[in-house]
Protein backbone atom coordinates (compact mmCIF):
# COMPACT_ATOMS: atom_id res chain seq x y z
CA UNK A 1 0.00 0.00 0.00
CA UNK A 2 1.60 3.38 -0.50
CA UNK A 3 1.35 6.37 1.33
CA UNK A 4 -0.54 9.56 0.67
CA UNK A 5 1.62 11.79 -1.49
CA UNK A 6 0.17 14.58 0.80
CA UNK A 7 1.51 12.35 3.78
CA UNK A 8 4.95 12.64 2.37
CA UNK A 9 4.80 16.24 1.97
CA UNK A 10 3.89 16.89 5.09
CA UNK A 11 6.33 15.29 6.85
CA UNK A 12 9.07 16.78 3.96
CA UNK A 13 7.90 20.33 5.23
CA UNK A 14 8.69 19.94 8.47
CA UNK A 15 12.00 18.81 7.88
CA UNK A 16 12.48 21.68 6.03
CA UNK A 17 11.42 23.65 8.77
CA UNK A 18 13.47 21.63 11.59
CA UNK A 19 16.37 22.31 8.88
CA UNK A 20 16.19 25.99 8.50
CA UNK A 21 15.53 26.21 12.72
CA UNK A 22 18.57 23.80 13.29
CA UNK A 23 20.49 26.49 10.61
CA UNK A 24 19.85 29.75 12.39
CA UNK A 25 20.35 27.94 15.75
CA UNK A 26 23.97 26.67 14.84
CA UNK A 27 23.07 23.05 14.98
CA UNK A 28 24.79 22.19 12.07
CA UNK A 29 24.73 18.22 11.57
CA UNK A 30 21.03 18.21 12.55
CA UNK A 31 20.30 20.74 9.67
CA UNK A 32 21.88 18.48 7.28
CA UNK A 33 20.10 15.45 8.34
CA UNK A 34 16.71 16.89 8.18
CA UNK A 35 17.68 19.04 4.73
CA UNK A 36 18.55 15.85 3.16
CA UNK A 37 15.10 14.25 5.06
CA UNK A 38 13.19 16.62 3.57
CA UNK A 39 14.09 15.75 -0.21
CA UNK A 40 13.80 12.37 0.27
CA UNK A 41 10.30 12.92 1.30
CA UNK A 42 9.57 15.29 -1.46
CA UNK A 43 10.72 13.05 -3.99
CA UNK A 44 8.88 10.04 -2.87
CA UNK A 45 5.95 12.15 -2.14
CA UNK A 46 6.15 12.59 -6.19
CA UNK A 47 6.80 9.30 -6.62
CA UNK A 48 3.44 8.24 -4.99
CA UNK A 49 1.63 10.84 -6.87
CA UNK A 50 2.63 9.34 -10.18
CA UNK A 51 1.63 5.60 -8.69
CA UNK A 52 5.41 4.64 -9.02
CA UNK A 53 5.95 1.39 -7.09
CA UNK A 54 7.03 2.72 -3.59
CA UNK A 55 10.92 2.33 -2.82
CA UNK A 56 12.56 1.93 0.33
CA UNK A 57 15.38 3.45 -0.43
CA UNK A 58 17.12 6.73 1.46
CA UNK A 59 19.45 7.19 -2.43
CA UNK A 60 18.44 10.18 -3.51
CA UNK A 61 20.18 9.83 -6.79
CA UNK A 62 18.10 6.72 -7.33
CA UNK A 63 15.09 8.04 -6.33
CA UNK A 64 15.64 11.22 -8.56
CA UNK A 65 16.63 8.99 -11.73
CA UNK A 66 13.52 6.93 -11.71
CA UNK A 67 11.75 10.36 -11.77
CA UNK A 68 13.72 11.48 -14.19
CA UNK A 69 12.77 8.36 -16.16
CA UNK A 70 9.03 9.54 -16.52
CA UNK A 71 10.23 12.81 -17.02
CA UNK A 72 9.61 14.70 -14.03
CA UNK A 73 12.31 16.91 -13.33
CA UNK A 74 13.13 18.72 -9.65
CA UNK A 75 15.97 20.27 -10.46
CA UNK A 76 18.93 18.30 -9.04
CA UNK A 77 21.84 17.65 -10.51
CA UNK A 78 23.76 14.74 -10.14
CA UNK A 79 26.34 16.70 -7.86
CA UNK A 80 23.34 17.69 -5.98
CA UNK A 81 22.09 14.02 -5.52
CA UNK A 82 25.79 12.88 -4.17
CA UNK A 83 25.93 15.59 -1.30
CA UNK A 84 22.42 14.89 -0.45
CA UNK A 85 23.39 11.19 -0.52
CA UNK A 86 27.04 11.91 1.37
CA UNK A 87 24.31 12.48 4.42
CA UNK A 88 21.70 10.48 5.10
CA UNK A 89 24.05 7.33 6.37
CA UNK A 90 26.63 9.13 8.19
CA UNK A 91 23.54 11.27 9.80
CA UNK A 92 22.26 8.57 11.80
CA UNK A 93 25.40 8.07 14.18
CA UNK A 94 27.28 10.15 16.41
CA UNK A 95 30.02 11.10 14.50
CA UNK A 96 32.23 14.68 14.27
CA UNK A 97 30.97 15.17 11.06
CA UNK A 98 27.84 14.17 8.73
CA UNK A 99 29.83 15.76 5.36
CA UNK A 100 32.16 13.41 4.69
CA UNK A 101 36.22 14.78 4.93
CA UNK A 102 34.96 18.08 6.16
CA UNK A 103 32.82 19.32 9.25
CA UNK A 104 29.86 21.34 8.22
CA UNK A 105 29.39 25.20 8.01
CA UNK A 106 26.94 27.52 7.28
CA UNK A 107 27.77 27.39 2.99
CA UNK A 108 26.70 23.83 3.26
CA UNK A 109 23.67 24.21 5.53
CA UNK A 110 23.08 26.96 3.43
CA UNK A 111 23.51 24.77 -0.21
CA UNK A 112 21.38 22.04 1.44
CA UNK A 113 18.22 24.08 2.61
CA UNK A 114 18.26 25.84 -0.73
CA UNK A 115 18.13 22.72 -2.10
CA UNK A 116 15.36 21.10 0.00
CA UNK A 117 13.26 24.42 -0.47
CA UNK A 118 13.56 23.82 -4.19
CA UNK A 119 12.54 20.25 -4.48
CA UNK A 120 9.23 20.91 -2.13
CA UNK A 121 8.46 23.78 -4.35
CA UNK A 122 8.89 21.38 -7.45
CA UNK A 123 6.81 18.82 -5.76
CA UNK A 124 4.00 21.26 -5.11
CA UNK A 125 3.80 22.45 -8.78
CA UNK A 126 4.15 18.75 -9.45
CA UNK A 127 1.55 17.89 -7.63
CA UNK A 128 -0.64 20.91 -8.77
CA UNK A 129 -0.72 20.14 -12.48
CA UNK A 130 -2.98 17.77 -12.78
Amino acid sequence: MSIDPNFWMQYARENLAVAELCQQAGHLNACLQNAQQCVEKSLKAIRAYHRLVEKKSHHIGTLQRDLFDIKVDVGLSREDCELLDSIYVDSKYPTPSVVPHSPPDQAICRRCVELARTVVEKADIIMEAK
